[in-house]
């Protein structure tokens, strides 16, 4: 009886040890993957701040000159300045793991910075941008409105002149010690507006600004774009696709709020041009090449007196056509010529009639672009008391109508601005930042190497520390992460 109880004793014991076994390698299986998955989510951690230190690293010059974000640099370059802050990091965490719940050390094996569509060519980047930038500017003006009527101005005064005190002891700085770094100085030279060996040459006083310097057009990003004709948009559909009323219906519904939503969007994009870029009555605040910058972007010639003609010559078809309109929905006018059409041909009094309004309406819009010129306003649809010529008459002067209601200069480039292709539009104010950059700070200053967005790809592995040996080979123990990130 003796022998059997330890017979079976021994046998409970032998158990006892396989099942605490057991229980321990289970445990340690679960505080390895446990710290493998804490290593993860530090190593994530890691890599958001390592990424975020670099879009922190933004042109500020671009910022203040234009609003935009981006970091001046290409992928080789931000992977090394990644690795090593990330082996900084990394350093100390590990001098620190003592008083740390980290059971692991972390070491980036591989890193990846891809840039591919991330710079500043890429429209829909400088679009999203220049939008976030309107909407938030649109958002203080409201706050500044509300400040003032409750007394609140003052504050938000002093907080933005404190702001703006810190960036400008920032962009000092930042520019004493690019004074002393060494290498790369001549390419990093501002190109000069003056002197006779210019890389963008200053014209003589009183002529239009000309771009002749065909590295310079080269590079710009409007180069080899192509109008969109108006045929490739026209549709064959089917007899099926004819016949189904409601779903032509709902996309017509579609079409029209997706119409209502890019006009409020472009409407941004115009406001956006009209704060940073010049046009021939509103000179901008720093010194830019082109004087015309809303009538380049408008016609896209590399002369400013080009440009400047040919919105002339779009405001007087303009103001021809719906001062047309006005001679002929206007009783008193569309009898006048009538009478004098009739009187000159009664066969083709009709035809006589169109020429006499045609030609009054242009000597009106003759007035009307004198008026714009000096910085008037005219009305875009007329009525009697806005008509300034006579058939027959003299004409009232321009300066007396300066007061009266209507829009101005800025307001009709306005009009065109917004019945422009969006992707031109913005294809040629990126044109324009970045010749005024290359003239203002550096002559290689591309939006190609400004980078915006990027996607950084790491491999990283967890190594065990302190007590904990690690059950698993280190193979397991790697991990891979990728994110994107943007300003």
């Amino acid at each position: 009886m003796g022998r059997r109880l330890g017979k079976w004793s021994g046998s409970v014991t032998v158990l006892a040890c396989l099942l605490f076994a057991a229980m321990l390698l289970a445990v340690c299986v679960i505080a390895d993957r446990a710290g493998t998955d804490t290593a993860r989510a530090y190593g994530e951690r890691m890599l958001f701040l390592g990424a975020r230190s670099l879009l922190a690293e933004y042109d500020r010059n671009l910022w203040e000159d234009y609003g935009l974000f981006a970091r001046i640099g290409q992928g080789p370059e931000m992977e090394e300045v990644l690795k090593e802050r990330l082996d900084a990091m990394s350093r100390k965490k590990a001098a620190q793991r003592r008083d740390s719940h980290l059971m692991f050390e972390i070491r980036a094996l591989e890193l990846q910075v891809q840039t591919a569509g991330g710079s500043l060519l890429n429209q829909e980047l400088v679009r999203e941008q220049i939008l976030s930038l309107m909407e938030g500017k649109a958002v203080l003006e409201g706050l500044e409105s509300l400040g003032e009527l409750a007394g609140a101005g003052t504050f938000l005064e002093e907080k933005q002149n404190h702001a703006k005190g810190e960036l400008d002891r920032e962009k000092e700085e930042q520019e004493s010690q690019e004074e002393q770094e060494e290498g790369g100085q001549a390419s990093r030279e501002p190109v000069s507006f003056d002197g006779k060996e210019d890389f963008i040459p200053k014209p003589a006083p009183g002529e239009g600004r000309r771009l002749q310097n065909q590295w310079v057009i080269q590079q710009l990003p409007s180069r080899g774009y192509k109008k969109e004709s108006i045929f490739t948009r026209i549709q064959i559909r089917s007899e099926d696709e004819m016949m189904d009323v409601a779903g032509q219906a709902r996309q017509l519904l579609e079409k029209l709020e997706g119409i209502t939503g890019a006009l409020a969007r472009e409407r941004l994009i115009d406001a956006y041009i009209f704060s940073y870029m010049s046009n021939a009555l509103s000179p901008a605040e720093k010194e830019t090449f082109f004087r015309c910058e809303a009538e380049y972007i408008l016609e896209g010639n590399f002369s400013d007196d080009e440009n400047y003609k040919a919105v002339q010559r779009k405001l007087f078809l303009l103001r021809t056509g719906l001062n047309l309109v006005h001679i002929y929905t206007d009783q008193e006018k569309s009898r006048l010529t009538m009478e004098a059409a009739a009187a000159v041909s009664g066969p083709f009094a009709a035809a006589i009639q169109f020429l006499i309004s045609a030609s009054w309406a242009a000597g009106e819009a003759n007035h009307d672009l004198k008026l714009l010129l000096e910085g008037g306003k005219v009305p875009l649809l007329k009525k009697a008391e806005d008509w300034a010529t006579e058939l027959f008459g003299p004409v009232r002067s321009t300066y007396e109508q300066k007061e009266r209601e209507g829009l101005d200069y800025q307001g009709y480039l306005g009009v065109f601005l917004l019945l422009q292709g969006s992707e031109e539009k913005l294809l040629r104010v990126m044109d324009l930042i970045q010749i005024n950059m290359k003239g203002r700070y550096r002559q290689d200053f591309a939006l190609r190497e400004c980078i915006a967005a990027f996607t950084v790809q790491g491999r990283f592995q967890a190594e065990p520390a302190g007590l904990l040996p690690g059950l698993f080979p280190p193979s397991m123990r790697d991990f891979q992460l990728s994110a994107r990130h943007s300003y």
